[in-house]
């Protein structure tokens, strides 16, 4: 489960990646700097984007982190591909319940 929020949240620090990227026309935040250090792009302009292109740069790498030491704690178990919970795991699977069950998790007065 948690090999699948990481692969999620990764995807979209490098969909924003991506946008910032195709809008200065580089790969990196340092390409980025030189851009504005050269006075092709005014500071000014870039300003906020330079900020948040780091700063997603660092949750990237973070990220990478931390999936590649799950995979290596996944791969010392005994199962090494990563755990994914089945139906009966989620609390909020409606599936083979029945309505007092239902009414059970939602707080509610059980109807008759």
């Amino acid at each position: 489960m948690y090999w699948l929020f990481l692969n999620h949240k990764l995807r979209l620090v490098e969909s924003q990646l991506l946008s910032l990227a195709r809008k200065y026309g580089v790969q990196t935040v340092a390409e980025l700097d030189e851009l504005i250090r050269s006075g092709r792009i005014h500071e000014a302009e870039a300003f906020e984007d330079y900020f948040e292109f780091d700063h997603l740069e660092a949750v990237r790498a973070v990220l990478l982190d931390s999936l590649k030491e799950l995979t290596r704690v996944l791969s010392l178990s005994s199962d090494a591909s990563p755990r994914i919970d089945s139906p009966s795991d989620n609390l909020y699977n409606t599936h083979n319940r029945t309505s007092d069950e239902l009414a059970d998790d939602r707080e509610c007065p059980k109807t008759t």
